[in-house]
């Protein structure tokens, strides 16, 4: 006949028993416990994508507004004396006693301070934005109309047209105005990016996804030759040596997309073209 235990170990035997279930598992429970912590880690990764894109949106936005305000006070301080500058060559260019030579030279001024005045003008949108007019809208009309406005410069530039728009047309609440302003903007860019080449493809596609509706616009040019695509909305980021690019044009879509509640993120790889893409909540129609 054993022994009897004393309490002490029967609580050992109790604890060598507890482990024995702990660390002496079947097959089955450890599958179970590895897709448990699998699906454990993809919640945390999705966690830390959302903070650090929120991280970087709040960084833009700090940015952007620290930039308004600067070009605010260079509008300020550059108009006044340019507007003296363009009213004083209208007042020489009705003295009708001047030659050919000098009156062109003074054209030439005019033409060179005019467009001083309309980048000056782009900096007093950028740092005070009008109030957005939202009416709804049917993106696909609004692509189609900026699609007529730009298509001679592209037919001159070789570019090829591709529109993949939605057959039921996505429809949001949108400022015409400034949604139109972004699309010419972000074209603006895809026909530069192609430039180099002499010819290009433009593909513009509209589209419904959950909740949201997105416009695409991908160009065939070489895409961000040596810069990371998180840093593409900086305002003074260029891609090309002699200083075309600069990020100016995507800071103004960034801000009017971010007043719209959408987001505007970019897809990009070195030789392989660029994808921009706009996404906007779907919004019912105003009572």
């Amino acid at each position: 006949m054993p022994p009897e235990r004393t309490k002490s170990e029967e609580g050992q035997v109790k604890e060598f028993k507890m482990m024995e279930k702990e660390f002496f598992i079947t097959p089955e429970q450890l599958r179970r416990r590895i897709k448990a912590l699998d699906k454990t880690n993809r919640r945390l990764q999705k966690a830390f994508r959302e903070l650090r894109n929120r991280q970087i949106n709040l960084v833009q936005s700090e940015k952007i507004s620290s930039l308004g305000q600067l070009a605010s006070e260079v509008a300020h301080e550059v108009n006044n004396p340019l507007t003296s500058i363009i009213g004083h060559v209208q007042i020489l260019l009705q003295d009708k006693s001047l030659n050919e030579k000098t009156k062109q030279g003074l054209e030439v001024i005019l033409g060179q301070a005019d467009r001083i005045a309309q980048h000056i003008k782009n900096l007093s949108h950028f740092a005070n934005p009008s109030q957005a007019t939202k009416l709804y809208l049917n993106l696909n009309e609004l692509v189609e109309n900026v699609l007529i406005l730009k298509g001679p410069t592209l037919r001159m530039q070789n570019i090829k047209v591709v529109k993949q728009l939605a057959q039921q047309p996505p429809r949001a609440m949108m400022d015409y105005q400034q949604m139109h302003q972004v699309l010419l903007l972000l074209i603006k860019d895809a026909e530069q990016a192609m430039a180099q080449e002499g010819r290009g493809t433009l593909t513009v596609k509209t589209e419904s996804v959950p909740k949201k509706i997105r416009i695409s616009i991908s160009n065939t040019g070489q895409g961000m030759p040596g810069y990371p695509v998180k840093g593409i909305f900086d305002p003074f980021l260029t891609s090309y040596e002699d200083g075309r690019g600069t990020g100016f044009r995507l800071s103004v879509c960034y801000r009017i997309i971010k007043q719209h509640r959408g987001t505007l993120y970019m897809e990009a790889q070195p030789g392989q073209g660029t994808t921009v893409i706009i996404e906007l909540p779907i919004t019912k129609k105003a009572p």
